[in-house]
């Protein structure tokens, strides 16, 4: 329960979030990156939320510069270590946080 409140304070502190995912995304992939994008948006109107990475013809990321990424807070979804990462730029995040199903393989964000 102190993880899923250090979350949700990280996400109510933040005016930009990022999410990102793995390379060559699946459906759980995008899945987890759009329905988490879509509930944040619902819940925080106010806020900026972005998709990050590789889109294809059913799923389209967002453009998001170097600098609105430094401001914000990375949400990595789905990404067992930074290398798998499909943009390696949420290392650049002010605060990042990482929900993953995977075995630990390396700390990723706080």
């Amino acid at each position: 329960m102190e993880k899923l409140n250090k979350i949700r304070q990280a996400i109510e502190n933040a005016d930009t979030i990022c999410i990102f995912r793995h390379q060559f995304p699946d459906q759980d992939a995008f899945g987890s990156q759009f329905g988490l994008k879509y509930a944040l948006q619902s819940l925080y109107p106010e806020k900026k939320i972005y998709a990050a990475g590789t889109g294809n013809e059913e799923y389209q990321t967002d453009d998001i510069s170097d600098e609105t990424i430094h401001h914000s807070l990375a949400i990595v979804l789905d990404t067992a270590n930074s290398a798998r990462m499909d943009d390696g730029r949420a290392l650049d995040a002010q605060e990042i946080v990482r929900i993953d199903h995977h075995v630990p393989v390396e700390q990723i964000g706080t």
